[in-house]
């Protein structure tokens, strides 16, 4: 019987013992605990939707002329002095899911994943990602042909009830990963995916609520709205990514650069794709319909945005993933039921079994590569943004790797990172139903600035609806364009690992503003991501700052609070972030000026080599120089100038030329020079890189 079917017998009962005069009675329960009622509340129009949103409530399924919700009695009192009625269909929402032997529990899914991966183990990793608040382990299954290793392959995560009560999810997670290891030896799609990508099943992501039977963890917190991006207090939060459920989540997305990602939920029949925290469209809105639109038509639902689609909600995994990240995380909603009767289990794991299979293909095509260090080769945390789209993604700290999602067309990719120039690639044709390749060496160079996006609110939910600016808008160098973080909102900015903010000399950092309305902030550091938060200082407008003040000596987060003056409806509500870079100078500063860039065997490759003591010291240095190959290794000669020592006196530039004859059996193709100046190569303080061609 699904819930639709529940409801109508539900309600009918209600309504009659009404009549009757015979009151429906709750189930007597521990002293201290919030029960949630599973009712049914009459609206008339959309604005009756926004007007349960303000309250913040849990929505589960929205119709023509009601939502059913689950809902304290203190909530139940709010919506009835809004003049909407409510029917109680289960005076205790866990009483709506009935307990069928055919779905997994903890245990038996545990059980059956270490089983899995004692059949196939050349396949699949059982992974603990952290611990539950009753310290269950919460486990992910990665499906990958070498899964001890990392490599450069695109990556999908499928999470199963994020909502403990929604059982079903479990069952589609566990129904598609035993359809890929069972199929792997005999299937060459299923071979070629499982090759090619990174598969992370997340079956049981909170299983205190699933042995609960609850919405909700044992802390009593939806976790969907416990995601720290466009976070605001909904479903009982504390604080963003409170809860260790959700930060085991939010690590596998930090640490693993996620092309898609699959959320399962029950309790209506839609697939739907951010944003959920306001009504405008996602850069990505039509890749979103070219992925969802598919998988919608396969399983018999309708597709279409979050919000306004059905209602807004902040604090979402969806949003998280594809804000803070630029993964194209969307939701798919299996069933009215939340737990369908065991006939219906295997044919919704069916409908949905060819959408999950599409989006693991699409993950790995359109534009794809690496992101290196032009003069070391070495893999580069970067972010790529096509400009024709303007949403950024990142490449793999490890590796280098990245992968962007993108539907068939000419495009622009910038490349940047704190500390090297940015690179921008024109022209670059990519095709949606195949994978091009596109890999970009780096040169060192540039301020550090912001990096990426680590948690967010924009101070008030609904008021903030006319504010159309975005948090990548802040990213990067100063450049007009910025992010307006809301009246009273606050953000968390990543720096980056190894482009920390550092204490020097004076003030180290530029806070920009954008727009031309002067407003404040207060600003504070950390090197957690979590806290604890250290105080810096407040700004108005433009303002340099000095790190010296908080007592680090660097620090790679950082969080901008809105001072709370202005209007929260306004279109540009809060402090205008366009930037924030820091501006401590190089010690040494090395250049290189080739006097050609083309040359044949033979012939003498000449350059000028300028170097510049920024400090107040005396600095006793040495400089020398490598070649790279036009294959990206390294010359086996290096270095092919062999360290000199230098003496470098306060504030001075030394300025020399140089020479050398480029060997007769070198290669065409392109290479790179690289002069270096320190105390030794683990300890550079200045670098500089060019390129040159040698001709047949």
């Amino acid at each position: 019987m699904n819930l639709k079917r529940i409801l109508f017998i539900s309600l009918t009962l209600s309504w009659s013992l009404a009549m009757l005069g015979i009151g429906i009675g709750f189930a007597e329960h521990p002293a201290g605990e919030h029960i949630h009622r599973l009712v049914k509340i009459g609206i008339t129009d959309r604005a009756d939707i926004d007007a349960l949103t303000e309250l913040r409530i849990a929505l589960v399924d929205v119709q023509a002329d009601y939502v059913t919700a689950e809902v304290t009695d203190e909530e139940i009192a709010r919506i009835e002095a809004l003049g909407l009625p409510v029917d109680v269909i289960f005076g205790d929402a866990r009483d709506a899911v009935e307990f069928f032997a055919e779905y997994h529990t903890y245990n038996g899914m545990v059980a059956e994943l270490n089983q899995i991966v004692a059949n196939h183990p050349d396949i699949t990793r059982l992974v603990t990602l952290g611990q539950s608040v009753q310290n269950r382990d919460l486990l992910a299954l990665r499906i990958t042909d070498n899964p001890n290793s990392e490599e450069e392959e695109a990556e999908i995560q499928i999470l199963g009830n994020v909502h403990g009560n929604e059982k079903i999810g479990t069952e589609v997670c566990m129904y598609v990963i035993n359809y890929l290891t069972d199929h792997y030896d005999t299937d060459p799609r299923v071979q070629a995916w499982v090759d090619d990508r990174e598969i992370w099943v997340v079956p049981m992501p909170n299983p205190d609520g699933t042995e609960r039977n609850t919405r909700e963890n044992v802390n009593g917190v939806d976790l969907n709205r416990d995601f720290g991006y466009m976070w605001d207090h909904w479903g009982a939060s504390p604080s963003a990514f409170s809860q260790p459920e959700v930060q085991a989540i939010r690590n596998l997305v930090e640490f693993n650069n996620l092309s898609v990602s699959i959320d399962y939920h029950s309790g209506t029949e839609v697939v739907i794709y951010p944003w959920g925290f306001h009504p405008d469209p996602t850069h990505d809105a039509d890749y979103y319909e070219f992925m969802c639109g598919p998988y919608g038509d396969w399983a018999g639902y309708p597709v279409g945005q979050i919000y306004p689609m059905l209602y807004e909600v902040h604090g979402s995994s969806a949003d998280y993933e594809y804000g803070a990240s630029g993964t194209l995380g969307f939701t798919v909603e299996l069933s009215y039921s939340y737990a369908p009767p065991p006939g219906q289990i295997e044919p919704i794991c069916q409908n949905n079994l060819i959408g999950v299979l599409n989006c693991i293909d699409l993950a790995g095509k359109g534009l794809h590569g690496r992101i290196t260090d032009a003069g070391t080769g070495e893999p580069i945390r970067a972010m790529v943004n096509v400009m024709e789209v303007d949403w950024p993604v990142y490449s793999d700290l490890n590796l280098g790797d990245y992968h962007r999602s993108l539907l068939t067309g000419t495009y622009t990719i910038q490349v940047s990172a704190s500390g090297y120039e940015t690179m921008t690639i024109p022209d670059v044709y990519v095709d949606q139903e195949s994978t091009i390749f596109l890999d970009v060496q780096m040169l060192p160079g540039g301020s550090n600035s912001l990096y990426k996006v680590s948690s967010c609110d924009n101070g008030s939910s609904s008021a903030d609806r006319n504010n159309h600016t975005v948090t990548p808008s802040a990213l990067g160098r100063a450049d007009g364009v910025y992010n307006s973080i809301g009246v009273n909102g606050w953000i968390v900015y990543d720096m980056g690992e190894g482009t920390e903010l550092r204490d020097d000399i004076g003030k180290d950092f530029t806070v920009y503003e954008g727009g031309n309305t002067m407003e404040g902030f207060s600003l504070y550091v950390s090197n957690d991501w979590q806290g604890p938060w250290t105080y810096v200082g407040d700004g108005m407008g433009t303002t340099q700052i000095d790190l010296a003040v908080s007592g680090l000596d660097q620090a790679r987060f950082v969080k901008i609070q809105d001072d709370g003056d202005g209007n929260p409806s306004e279109n540009y509500p809060g402090f205008d972030l366009d930037a924030l870079e820091n501006t401590v100078p190089q010690l040494v500063m090395l250049e290189l000026v080739p006097a050609e860039t083309l040359y044949a065997p033979g012939d003498t490759l000449s350059f000028t080599g300028t170097i510049t003591n920024n400090s107040d010291l005396t600095l006793t240095v040495e400089a020398w120089a490598d070649v790279t190959l036009p294959s990206g290794q390294p010359y086996p000669g290096n270095p092919v100038l062999s360290p000199i020592t230098l003496s470098l006196p306060p504030q001075r530039t030394i300025t020399r030329d140089f020479s050398q004859v480029i060997p007769l059996n070198a290669r065409p193709g392109l290479y790179t020079y690289t002069g270096k100046a320190g105390a030794d190569p683990l300890s550079v303080l200045g670098e500089d890189s060019f390129f040159f061609s040698i001709g047949p």
